[in-house]
Parts: structure tokens; C-alpha cells; sequence
């Protein structure tokens, strides 16, 4: 190679390096796009099975691929969370559809953005044999635990009234669903009316001596996100985001069910058969279904007629359904008719 080639080499190749290096400061650290931060979002949840597809999202990263920073405020119960939220104290709320219809009756009403599960048949009443119960009927002048102002007392309820008890004959006892099994155990109280798991714990703590009142035949409830409409307002973006991310663990939970239970279980503390077997009294789903509206409507009409509400007529529940987000993200889930 003769010097004069061997010189023009050498120019290219330093050209090419001095190019190669510019590019990486144009693209690279000199015009490289902030990374931003991921948004923050604070969901007040119970350890319940309706809350299963945002256990599912969190443990699989969903959320944060959609740029989310979801922070779980745990909830003994889904009217805790709820109270929570509409406290300020956390974003949105996983709730069934009667303490949001309370919620709905009074002051500060909420806001929900999808039902989150659907179709939910695990509730119960456990009773005590021994106290001469072998009936609903026989629960009459007895005391029953519930937490009230939940799908419980609604269920409660209901089944009295089926059976021919008037729900003023039998003395509630307003308990955490927590401490439903230790009550009824030490006698405390006769019977108790209350959702899985905690039905299944005071099954147990009875054994021979209990008798189970399923309420399947009777009444389902779903469950759902809510929370503030000012908080709903001020965060479309990241309200988008979560239910993109809820969508995909549903996509999750129907193509690797055996998967997501165990998700569950683990996020529950349960054992994994405990899972499985009150897996199929759920329906996993983001959605917002005209239903919805029904069922609010009729807890209404129950709390109305019952006075446990101070409000006289039943509200259009068309102002308390955020429909904008879900259906952006999968416009069929919507069936809501405005």
C-alpha cells in the first residue's frame, strides 16, 4: 500500500470515528428524551379474591411496563378500602357494589371505572347447630354477625326475607369480617353471614357443630375499582394505564389459569388448594356492564325500604359510572346504555 493511500485510510477511518462519536452525542446523552418517572398510584385493597387480576398484574410487572408505580394499602375489608379512598388516603378502591351504593346515597358519592370481577357466589351464613339451628328460619331471635353496609348484610338480608324472617327479627351484630370465626366459635354470636374466605375459616373453627346457608341461589355481587370523581378527573392518563395493564391479566388468568391461582394464593397467603377450589365462584373481567347498574339500583331500593339510608329516592347511577377510560382501552368491556 502505497503512503499516499495509507494516508487517505487513515482520514476516512478518523471521518468515520469523529461521525460514529457525534452521532452518540446527538442520540445519545446529548438529545437523548427524559426518562420519566412512573406515575404513582395508591390502590386500598382487601385480601380478597375479587382483587385478583390487580395480584396478578403486580406480580407479573404489568403495571409497571405501562409506566405505573402501584403501591397496595392493604384493607380488612372492601368497605375499608373504599372509606380510604374516598378519604384522600388512597387513589382508587377495590369494593363490592353495595358499600358503593351507600356511598352513592350519601354526601361524597364515588366514581368507578370498571368492575374488576363479576358474578362473585361465595358468600354464606354459618351457623351454630347447637343453638337449635337447622333452618334460616330458625335464626330468628338469634344473634347473626355481618358487617354491615356490605354484600353481606345485603345478602343477610335477602335470605331472611326468602325464608320468611322479617331482618328486624334477627339482632345483627356489626364485625369486622376478620373476627367473624373467633365470635362464632366462643359463642359470642349465633350465626354469621359473610364472603369467602372468612365463611370458610368459621366452617371450620365450628366443625360437626356448624351448619352452612349457601347464598349462590340467591344473590351475586361484583367487584370493583372506585374512588374519587376529582381524583378520576386529575389522572386520565394513569387511570388508562391501569386498566391497560388489568386487561393483560386477564388475558393472563384465562390462558394460564393454574399460574395466575397460585399468584393469587401467594398474594392471599392461602394454600394453593384453598384457590382452586373457590376459583370458580369468580369471574375475572374488566368490564362495565349495564348489570352493574341494576344491582346498585336494587341495594337501593333495599336500603330505602329498610331505612338504613336517610334518602327518599334511588339515584341515576349513570353519574357515578366513569365509562371514558375503560372503553379507550377495550370498547366492548363497556356495555353500560347512556
Amino acid at each position: 500500500m502505497t503512503p499516499r493511500k495509507l494516508t487517505a485510510r487513515i482520514a476516512l477511518a478518523a471521518v468515520m470515528v469523529a461521525a460514529i462519536a457525534a452521532i452518540g452525542i446527538h442520540f445519545g446523552t446529548g438529545a437523548r428524551a427524559p426518562v420519566q418517572p412512573p406515575e404513582k398510584i395508591v390502590l386500598a385493597l382487601s385480601s380478597f379474591m375479587g382483587n385478583g387480576l390487580v395480584f396478578v398484574a403486580q406480580a407479573n410487572g404489568y403495571f409497571a411496563q405501562e409506566g405505573l408505580e402501584v403501591t397496595i394499602q392493604p384493607h380488612p375489608s372492601g368497605l375499608s378500602a373504599l372509606q380510604s379512598a374516598m378519604g384522600g388516603n388512597a387513589g382508587l378502591a377495590g369494593v363490592a357494589d353495595t358499600p358503593l351504593m351507600f356511598a352513592a346515597m350519601g354526601d361524597r358519592p364515588p366514581v368507578i371505572i370498571a368492575s374488576i370481577a363479576s358474578n362473585i357466589t361465595d358468600q354464606g351464613i354459618v351457623s351454630r347447630r347447637d343453638r337449635g339451628i337447622a333452618s334460616i328460619a330458625d335464626l330468628r331471635g338469634k344473634r347473626v354477625g355481618v358487617t354491615l353496609r356490605t354484600s353481606a348484610h345485603f345478602l343477610l338480608d335477602v335470605t331472611l326475607v326468602r325464608n320468611g324472617v322479617r331482618p328486624e327479627e334477627v339482632v345483627r351484630v356489626d364485625l369486622k369480617p376478620q373476627n367473624m370465626a373467633d365470635a362464632l366459635s366462643k359463642g359470642d354470636v349465633d350465626a354469621v353471614a359473610t364472603w369467602w374466605p372468612y365463611g370458610k375459616e368459621a366452617e371450620t373453627a365450628l366443625g360437626a357443630n356448624g351448619i352452612v346457608f349457601q347464598g349462590r341461589q340467591i344473590h351475586s355481587y361484583t367487584f370493583n375499582l372506585a374512588g374519587l370523581h376529582s381524583y378520576v378527573d386529575a389522572n386520565p392518563a394513569a387511570i388508562t394505564r391501569l386498566l391497560k395493564a388489568l386487561v393483560r391479566a386477564e388475558r393472563f388468568v384465562s390462558e394460564q389459569p393454574a399460574v395466575a391461582r397460585a399468584i393469587v394464593a401467594s398474594a392471599m397467603k392461602l394454600a394453593p388448594e384453598a384457590v382452586a377450589d373457590a376459583w370458580p365462584h369468580y369471574r375475572l373481567r374488566v368490564t362495565l356492564d349495564q348489570s352493574l347498574l341494576a344491582l346498585l339500583e336494587d341495594g337501593s331500593r333495599w336500603a330505602i325500604r329498610n331505612r338504613y339510608v336517610e334518602r327518599a329516592e334511588v339515584p341515576n347511577y349513570l353519574n357515578f359510572v366513569h365509562t371514558g377510560s375503560l372503553a379507550a382501552v377495550r370498547v366492548e368491556a363497556v356495555t353500560v346504555i347512556r
